[in-house]
């Protein structure tokens, strides 16, 4: 233990000493400036700098410079003030996260009380700090744009994004055996692409899009990331409600789905046999004949045009003291379907998020945000615009689903002195899915007299899951001098996961897939992981550069095998003797490591014009549920050993067989990585117009792909039993040219 404790220690000490001076955390903007004499323009030392409304601000060094670090996201009024001088505010001062706003004063020297000089602030009509690709969503701009009110769409109209609202960046790929290419965080801490849009559009301060580089604080992600911050409650009690309307009415393009053209020569509306076919279906017993049948028409055509839908979502924020402020956002909807489904109006809980933000003194703030998300679904097969268009609404082959999220984070933050900060984070984010009402079997399947509309069978898919990370995460920035912020941390996570899934995709065929410690089922596997950082951000002159270096640790959680082959022997390959007897063929725990080295550079050429340019590396990890997942399958019930007339909890799964396809992970597997290059100009062409141009290219190298690694060969009947396993096996590239118009708020 004491090893591995200094395997870890030591590359964080490398990462201290390689930057000894440098970025702002994901989460939080950077105010700076000077402060001069309005008659002679000398610097002002001891002049006063603050946020109004807020506890922040700064005093001006002996050359007149001052700074104000972790500044959340938004707009601001700062003012100016110094003995013997008027005072000067400058309006809307724009923060965005890991920018740098400089907001400059000219004090006029006064004797006598003077108004206040009031000046409307504007962020260039550039970002002078841009060293990757980009896209900032304000709190402003999504007020702006009310006809759009989620997240999910949002993202999509970013540009680099995948329009189709798959999780994709610049073309990046969403193969299930590479797991996310995209990383995503809320408030600086990592969660999956479902909690992230799920988050009310009212509660989002601000939310980035990178498409081609990243900072070194993010990980696990190679094509880009989208960061999200969100609001905080300010000053007076403050609320905001609003109300969307579907009416009913057909909703898509082109002909009622019943007459549409994948149904062209299967559809008979003007035969009065065929519309007045019908069925017996089993009832709740599922047993044909018995006294709960119920006779259905076969070819049943419901108006799925007439269902309306509403939209509410609300806010509430304001001050508890002057101490303690809150935000509360609440969103509940009820969406028509588009075509026919098991559900036309969907039947969703509230989705709700919430913060709590206590100052006790000047430089210390706590923030606590709690986020819950809750749905359920219907699973298996159901109506459609398939050849299930006749099933009935509400009928589920498979019972329903229900998924929850919670995401709670509690941050300090902590100035020390005028230009140092820490963050510390400790989080807990949950994912649970639960089914219910699912068949004990398979039904045979049953179609209509011609043979082409499927009859309502039931299907045994069942899947019960459970993943849980929590951990800390801390980050510490300090302004070093005027040339270097310098910002270094780690996140350290602990993981407990599991899964249980069965698939009878026919009478006789089943098949389970699960992730258990061991053969265990429902019980977790503890993978964890420790990821180290440092980054300097480079102010000189017209240049700003991104120096970074990433760490990133991945534990498995359990033990490795010494014979995958052997796996397949009869000795092993059921389910019991592999429960029971492959335990001793267990090795030492696999681990991966990976170092991520990462520059960008920012060269402003005029006010309105800019150009930047990165290079880096980024690694990614292989998905849980497919590092630790076992696969069994039989064609034939489970034997009564025992002879007693029922199958014991002992001889559950006796007929199951490892199934020859199942994945696992090959020894010596590593972190895919990529490499991503880019090179763009920004440019205000005229007024509040900027575009911008990009080129791009990326290269994925050692994507994990399931490949025949070995081979179990029978000693008696020399026949062959293949083994495959996740490997680093292929690579892709991407490149292009991103081209994006925007225009400011």
């Amino acid at each position: 233990m004491k090893h591995v404790i200094l395997k870890l220690i030591f590359p964080a000490l490398l990462l201290g000493l390689v930057f000894n001076m440098s970025l702002q955390a994901a989460t939080t903007g950077k105010i700076t400036g000077m402060v001069t004499d309005k008659a002679n323009g000398e610097p002002l030392p001891g002049a006063n700098v603050i946020l109004d409304g807020t506890r922040q601000g700064a005093t001006t060094d002996p050359d007149g410079r001052y700074v104000i670090l972790a500044v959340s996201p938004g707009t601001y009024t700062v003012t100016g003030t110094m003995v013997g001088y008027g005072t000067e505010k400058r309006q809307n001062v724009n923060v965005i996260a890991d920018y740098t706003s400089t907001i400059d004063f000219s004090l006029k020297e006064s004797t006598l009380e003077m108004e206040e000089l009031v000046v409307t602030a504007q962020r260039p009509p550039v970002e002078p700090d841009k060293t990757t690709s980009k896209y900032v969503i304000s709190s402003a701009d999504i007020e702006a744009a009310p006809q759009i009110r989620a997240t999910a769409q949002l993202l999509a109209l970013q540009p680099g994004m995948a329009l189709d609202g798959t999780n994709s960046i610049r073309g990046s790929t969403t193969r299930a055996q590479t797991g996310t290419q995209v990383g995503y965080y809320v408030d600086g801490i990592e969660v999956d692409r479902n909690m992230l849009t799920g988050v009310n559009t009212t509660a989002i301060q601000e939310v980035s899009v990178l498409t081609g580089g990243m900072n070194a604080e993010f990980g696990n992600a190679a094509a880009g990331v989208v960061n999200l911050v969100t609001k905080e409650g300010q000053g007076s009690l403050q609320g905001r409600t609003e109300y969307k309307f579907t009416p009913g009415g057909k909703k898509h393009w082109g002909r009622d789905v019943y007459e549409g053209p994948q149904f062209e020569d299967n559809v008979k509306w003007d035969d009065p046999d065929w519309v007045a076919e019908t069925y017996v279906d089993p009832g709740p017993d599922r047993v044909l004949g018995s006294s709960d049948d119920v006779e259905r028409n076969a070819h049943e055509r419901t108006d799925y045009t007439d269902k309306r839908g509403h939209r509410v979502e609300g806010t509430l924020s304001g001050s508890m003291s002057s101490d303690v402020s809150y935000f509360a956002s609440v969103s509940f909807a009820r969406d028509p379907a588009t075509f026919p489904s098991v559900e036309q109006t969907s039947n969703d809980p509230p989705r709700a998020q919430a913060t709590l933000t206590y100052r006790p003194s000047d430089n210390i703030k706590v923030k606590g945000l709690g986020m819950y998300q809750k749905s359920n679904e219907y699973q298996g097969a159901a109506r459609n615009r398939t050849q299930n268009i006749f099933y009935p609404e509400e009928f589920s082959a498979s019972g329903e689903y229900t998924l929850s999220r919670q995401l709670e984070v509690l941050t300090l933050t902590h100035t020390l002195g005028t230009s140092t900060y820490y963050d510390l984070k400790l989080f807990y984010n949950s994912f649970n899915r639960d089914t219910s009402n699912v068949p004990v079997a398979t039904e045979a399947t049953r179609q209509d007299e011609q043979g082409f509309f499927n009859l309502p069978t039931l299907v045994r898919q069942y899947r019960e899951e459970e993943d849980t990370k929590y951990g800390v995460k801390f980050d510490f920035v300090s302004q070093v001098n005027s040339s270097h912020l310098f910002q270094t941390g780690l996140v350290l996570t602990q993981q407990a996961y599991h899964y249980t899934a069965e698939n009878f995709s026919d009478t006789q065929t089943r098949q389970t897939n699960f992730v258990a410690n061991g053969y265990d089922l429902g019980s977790n596997v503890k993978p964890w992981t420790l990821n180290l950082y440092a980054q300097d951000k480079v102010e000189f002159g017209g240049l700003v550069a991104n120096l970074g270096l990433r760490w990133d640790y991945y534990n498995f959680g359990r033990k490795g095998t010494m014979a995958q082959a052997l796996g397949r022997s009869p000795m092993y390959n059921s389910f019991r003797r592999a429960r029971y007897e492959l335990d001793h063929l267990d090795s030492s725990t696999p681990t991966m490591t990976a170092l991520s080295p990462r520059v960008g550079f920012s060269h402003p050429i005029t006010e309105k014009l800019a150009a930047h340019y990165f290079i880096g590396r980024m690694h990614t990890f292989a998905p849980i549920d497919l590092t630790h997942r076992r696969t069994f399958e039989s064609n034939a019930p489970d034997d009564d050993l025992n002879g007693n007339g029922i199958i014991d909890p002992t001889e559950v799964w006796n007929r199951m067989e490892v199934l020859s396809v199942s994945w696992q992970p090959s020894d010596g597997m590593k972190p895919q990585r990529a490499t991503s290059m880019e090179m763009g100009l920004d440019w205000n062409f005229v007024g509040d117009y900027t575009t911008s141009a990009t080129a791009h290219y990326r290269r994925d190298e050692g994507l994990y792909a399931s490949n025949n690694i070995s081979y179990w060969i029978d000693p008696l009947s020399g026949q062959s039993i293949q083994v495959n396993a996740l490997r680093n096996t292929y690579w892709q590239n991407a490149r292009g040219i991103e081209l994006s118009l925007k225009k400011s708020v």
